[in-house]
């Protein structure tokens, strides 16, 4: 089998000290958080814990951030809620000073956070990674090891687990999953879901948001009754890979 026809999984187990912030709405002084975090995120804190390894900087070449670095060899990244969440705004007051008119200005803004239960792991994240990737995979590993944060600085999260291996190919049209996956792939849902629209990080880098794409995920979760769920999904042929990671299974583009 070649290389490119491989692919591999690493899958963390995140337990997050209060909950997370991760901001929602660009180029904007509102700071609203996603409910759950978007798949730039999380590549986001798997890229910062390489670089503390290989003592890369935090912006690499044109002001990307470093985690563009593993935008080729992710092909997806899934995400399971394990609780409740619970999102929340207050406001917090911003002061700046004009040098020109030396005067200091304040404004409100309303900040965005989501608060998790005590749920462990309260986060269950699954790096599906492409065949070029096998040569990066024990640094990776480590790097999944050295998650310490989830979206601001304050969002202090801990790795309980992580597990690895290859990823199969399910010969199926039908999978039940409890993962996020792109609501495009779905050709019939079934299960209580939410949606998000996040930035497309296979078609935008990482850092360079400008003219960002944006895409539709589906994550199993009802927002209504703050509860996990599962979903029964009939993906679209050809659009779509059913992936076995271990014991379960996550859809990805094809």
């Amino acid at each position: 089998m070649k290389n490119n026809s491989r692919f591999f999984y690493i899958k963390t187990h995140l337990n997050l000290h209060w909950g997370f912030s991760t901001r929602k709405i660009l180029f904007s002084k509102t700071r609203d958080s996603y409910l759950i975090p978007p798949p730039t995120t999380l590549i986001g804190v798997l890229a910062y814990g390489l670089a503390r390894i290989r003592k890369y900087p935090e912006e690499g070449d044109g002001g990307l951030s470093t985690a563009d670095y593993l935008r080729k060899y992710v092909k997806s990244v899934n995400v399971r809620v394990n609780t409740a969440l619970h999102h929340y705004s207050d406001l917090s007051r911003i002061w700046w000073y004009r040098k020109r008119e030396k005067k200091t200005k304040f404004d409100a803004v309303a900040l965005g956070k989501v608060y998790t239960h005590c749920n462990d792991p309260a986060l269950t994240v699954t790096y599906i990674l492409v065949g070029e990737a096998e040569n990066e995979l024990k640094d990776l590993l480590l790097a999944s090891y050295s998650i310490s944060r989830v979206g601001v600085k304050e969002g202090i999260t801990s790795v309980s687990k992580v597990e690895y291996g290859v990823a199969e190919v399910v010969s199926s049209n039908e999978a039940e999953t409890s993962y996020s996956f792109w609501h495009d792939l779905a050709e019939i849902i079934e299960g209580d879901y939410m949606t998000q629209s996040v930035i497309d990080f296979m078609r935008t880098p990482i850092g360079d948001y400008s003219r960002a794409a944006y895409r539709v995920q589906a994550y199993p979760y009802n927002p209504i009754t703050k509860e996990p769920t599962r979903v029964r999904v009939r993906v679209r042929a050809q659009k779509a890979l059913i992936l076995k990671t271990g014991n379960e299974v996550v859809i990805t583009d094809a």
